[in-house]
Protein backbone atom coordinates (compact mmCIF):
# COMPACT_ATOMS: atom_id res chain seq x y z
CA UNK A 1 0.00 0.00 0.00
CA UNK A 2 3.14 2.41 0.85
CA UNK A 3 4.34 2.02 -2.61
CA UNK A 4 0.38 2.35 -4.05
CA UNK A 5 0.42 5.91 -2.03
CA UNK A 6 3.87 7.15 -3.64
CA UNK A 7 2.66 6.57 -6.90
CA UNK A 8 -0.68 8.48 -6.45
CA UNK A 9 1.83 11.52 -5.37
CA UNK A 10 4.13 11.25 -8.04
CA UNK A 11 1.20 11.40 -10.53
CA UNK A 12 -0.30 14.42 -8.73
CA UNK A 13 3.14 16.19 -8.58
CA UNK A 14 3.71 15.29 -12.48
CA UNK A 15 0.36 16.64 -13.40
CA UNK A 16 0.40 19.81 -11.40
CA UNK A 17 3.95 20.73 -12.63
CA UNK A 18 2.33 20.56 -16.29
CA UNK A 19 -0.59 22.99 -15.17
CA UNK A 20 -0.42 25.51 -18.05
CA UNK A 21 0.09 29.30 -16.86
CA UNK A 22 -2.89 30.19 -18.84
CA UNK A 23 -5.44 27.84 -17.51
CA UNK A 24 -7.29 30.73 -15.41
CA UNK A 25 -10.73 28.32 -16.84
CA UNK A 26 -9.96 25.42 -13.94
CA UNK A 27 -9.35 23.40 -17.08
CA UNK A 28 -7.16 20.70 -15.42
CA UNK A 29 -9.17 18.21 -13.02
CA UNK A 30 -6.96 15.61 -10.64
CA UNK A 31 -9.14 13.50 -8.21
CA UNK A 32 -9.92 9.88 -7.47
CA UNK A 33 -12.81 7.70 -8.01
CA UNK A 34 -14.38 4.73 -6.11
CA UNK A 35 -16.44 2.22 -7.88
CA UNK A 36 -16.48 -1.24 -10.43
CA UNK A 37 -14.22 -2.77 -11.96
CA UNK A 38 -11.89 0.09 -10.78
CA UNK A 39 -12.20 -0.79 -7.12
CA UNK A 40 -10.40 2.83 -6.15
CA UNK A 41 -8.36 5.05 -8.78
CA UNK A 42 -6.46 8.11 -9.42
CA UNK A 43 -8.51 10.20 -12.28
CA UNK A 44 -7.56 13.13 -14.20
CA UNK A 45 -8.25 14.96 -17.04
CA UNK A 46 -7.44 18.55 -19.11
CA UNK A 47 -10.32 19.99 -21.20
CA UNK A 48 -8.67 21.06 -25.20
CA UNK A 49 -9.42 24.53 -26.76
CA UNK A 50 -11.66 22.28 -28.87
CA UNK A 51 -15.19 22.45 -29.98
CA UNK A 52 -15.51 25.47 -26.95
CA UNK A 53 -13.51 23.28 -24.12
CA UNK A 54 -15.92 20.45 -25.02
CA UNK A 55 -12.99 17.64 -25.07
CA UNK A 56 -11.19 16.45 -22.24
CA UNK A 57 -8.40 13.26 -22.95
CA UNK A 58 -8.69 11.34 -19.14
CA UNK A 59 -6.85 8.49 -17.52
CA UNK A 60 -7.62 6.11 -14.55
CA UNK A 61 -4.92 4.29 -12.90
CA UNK A 62 -5.42 1.52 -9.77
CA UNK A 63 -2.34 -0.77 -8.86
CA UNK A 64 -2.53 -1.93 -5.42
CA UNK A 65 -3.46 -5.35 -3.77
CA UNK A 66 -6.87 -6.16 -1.71
CA UNK A 67 -8.86 -8.67 -0.43
CA UNK A 68 -12.12 -9.27 -2.03
CA UNK A 69 -14.73 -12.30 -1.21
CA UNK A 70 -11.96 -14.21 0.59
CA UNK A 71 -9.54 -13.99 -2.68
CA UNK A 72 -6.56 -11.44 -2.34
CA UNK A 73 -6.37 -9.77 -5.69
CA UNK A 74 -2.99 -7.74 -6.62
CA UNK A 75 -4.82 -5.34 -9.45
CA UNK A 76 -3.76 -3.01 -11.94
CA UNK A 77 -5.92 -0.95 -13.48
CA UNK A 78 -5.66 1.87 -15.90
CA UNK A 79 -8.23 3.41 -18.56
CA UNK A 80 -7.62 6.54 -21.25
CA UNK A 81 -10.07 7.77 -23.02
CA UNK A 82 -11.93 11.03 -23.51
CA UNK A 83 -14.58 12.99 -22.09
CA UNK A 84 -16.65 14.95 -24.58
CA UNK A 85 -19.37 17.51 -22.53
CA UNK A 86 -22.51 19.03 -23.57
CA UNK A 87 -21.42 22.34 -22.25
CA UNK A 88 -18.81 24.53 -22.80
CA UNK A 89 -15.44 24.83 -20.90
CA UNK A 90 -15.70 21.22 -19.75
CA UNK A 91 -19.16 21.55 -17.35
CA UNK A 92 -21.71 19.36 -16.62
CA UNK A 93 -22.55 16.55 -18.56
CA UNK A 94 -21.04 14.58 -20.72
CA UNK A 95 -20.02 11.29 -22.74
CA UNK A 96 -16.91 9.15 -22.35
CA UNK A 97 -15.26 6.78 -24.28
CA UNK A 98 -12.36 4.91 -23.42
CA UNK A 99 -10.06 2.12 -23.79
CA UNK A 100 -9.70 -0.46 -20.20
CA UNK A 101 -6.11 -2.74 -19.30
CA UNK A 102 -6.80 -4.17 -16.60
CA UNK A 103 -4.93 -7.10 -14.85
CA UNK A 104 -5.24 -9.06 -11.49
CA UNK A 105 -3.37 -11.55 -9.58
CA UNK A 106 -6.02 -13.85 -7.64
CA UNK A 107 -4.72 -16.08 -5.06
CA UNK A 108 -7.19 -18.77 -3.46
CA UNK A 109 -6.51 -20.02 0.05
CA UNK A 110 -8.73 -22.80 2.49
CA UNK A 111 -10.07 -24.74 -0.56
CA UNK A 112 -11.38 -28.13 -0.05
CA UNK A 113 -11.10 -30.91 -2.40
CA UNK A 114 -13.73 -31.76 -5.24
CA UNK A 115 -11.54 -34.66 -7.06
CA UNK A 116 -11.16 -38.13 -6.02
CA UNK A 117 -9.26 -37.52 -3.00
CA UNK A 118 -12.80 -35.88 -0.54
CA UNK A 119 -11.93 -34.42 2.61
CA UNK A 120 -8.44 -32.50 1.93
CA UNK A 121 -8.68 -28.97 2.74
CA UNK A 122 -6.18 -25.77 3.08
CA UNK A 123 -5.85 -25.98 -0.82
CA UNK A 124 -4.22 -23.22 -2.67
CA UNK A 125 -4.10 -21.48 -5.95
CA UNK A 126 -3.00 -18.66 -7.88
CA UNK A 127 -3.91 -17.59 -11.45
CA UNK A 128 -4.11 -14.19 -13.42
CA UNK A 129 -6.85 -12.66 -15.31
CA UNK A 130 -6.59 -9.64 -17.95
CA UNK A 131 -9.47 -7.81 -19.14
CA UNK A 132 -8.57 -5.26 -22.43
CA UNK A 133 -11.95 -4.17 -23.53
CA UNK A 134 -13.84 -0.89 -24.40
CA UNK A 135 -16.49 1.46 -22.68
CA UNK A 136 -18.69 3.89 -22.82
CA UNK A 137 -20.52 5.78 -20.29
CA UNK A 138 -22.28 8.89 -19.59
CA UNK A 139 -21.43 11.07 -16.47
CA UNK A 140 -21.15 14.56 -15.01
CA UNK A 141 -18.94 17.11 -13.20
CA UNK A 142 -20.75 19.34 -10.86
CA UNK A 143 -19.22 21.91 -9.09
CA UNK A 144 -16.35 24.29 -9.53
CA UNK A 145 -12.96 23.97 -7.72
CA UNK A 146 -13.72 20.93 -5.57
CA UNK A 147 -16.10 18.90 -7.99
CA UNK A 148 -17.75 15.40 -7.84
CA UNK A 149 -18.30 13.39 -10.58
CA UNK A 150 -20.80 10.36 -11.19
CA UNK A 151 -20.54 7.60 -13.80
CA UNK A 152 -22.28 4.86 -15.05
CA UNK A 153 -21.51 2.77 -18.39
CA UNK A 154 -20.72 -0.14 -19.95
CA UNK A 155 -18.25 -2.62 -20.45
CA UNK A 156 -18.13 -4.26 -24.34
CA UNK A 157 -16.22 -7.57 -22.99
CA UNK A 158 -16.43 -7.69 -19.96
CA UNK A 159 -14.66 -10.92 -17.64
CA UNK A 160 -16.49 -14.57 -17.49
CA UNK A 161 -18.51 -15.26 -13.68
CA UNK A 162 -15.98 -17.96 -13.55
CA UNK A 163 -11.94 -19.53 -14.14
CA UNK A 164 -10.55 -22.80 -13.83
CA UNK A 165 -7.92 -22.79 -11.51
CA UNK A 166 -5.08 -25.52 -10.26
CA UNK A 167 -5.57 -26.27 -6.87
CA UNK A 168 -2.95 -27.67 -5.00
CA UNK A 169 -3.20 -29.78 -1.78
CA UNK A 170 -0.70 -31.01 1.01
CA UNK A 171 -1.56 -33.94 2.81
CA UNK A 172 1.12 -34.94 5.39
CA UNK A 173 4.29 -33.88 2.73
CA UNK A 174 2.13 -35.68 -0.46
CA UNK A 175 0.67 -33.16 -2.65
CA UNK A 176 -1.93 -33.52 -4.85
CA UNK A 177 -3.37 -31.69 -7.59
CA UNK A 178 -6.94 -30.78 -8.98
CA UNK A 179 -8.42 -28.44 -11.14
CA UNK A 180 -11.06 -26.83 -9.74
CA UNK A 181 -13.94 -24.07 -11.04
CA UNK A 182 -13.58 -20.79 -9.05
CA UNK A 183 -15.84 -17.51 -9.25
CA UNK A 184 -14.02 -14.17 -10.12
CA UNK A 185 -14.95 -11.25 -7.59
CA UNK A 186 -17.95 -9.90 -8.42
CA UNK A 187 -16.22 -6.47 -8.15
CA UNK A 188 -14.17 -7.27 -10.81
CA UNK A 189 -16.41 -8.51 -13.50
CA UNK A 190 -19.43 -7.57 -15.52
CA UNK A 191 -20.59 -5.27 -17.90
CA UNK A 192 -21.76 -2.44 -15.82
CA UNK A 193 -19.31 0.09 -14.97
CA UNK A 194 -20.26 2.58 -12.21
CA UNK A 195 -18.26 5.13 -9.91
CA UNK A 196 -18.36 8.40 -7.56
CA UNK A 197 -15.33 10.69 -8.00
CA UNK A 198 -13.89 13.69 -6.62
CA UNK A 199 -11.16 15.75 -6.80
CA UNK A 200 -10.02 20.02 -7.39
CA UNK A 201 -9.66 21.97 -10.73
CA UNK A 202 -7.03 23.84 -11.42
Amino acid sequence: MKTFKNKILAVILICILCIPATASDKLFRIGAKIGFPNVISVNSEYVLPILKHRVAPMIDFSDFSITIEDVKSSFTYFEAGLNIYLMPKGKGLYANFSHINMKTELEYSDLTSEGSTPGLTNGTASTEVKLKSFSAKFGGKFGGTFYVRPEVGFVFSPLDKDIIINATFDNNGTVYQETQTEEIPSVLRGSLIFSLGFGFAF
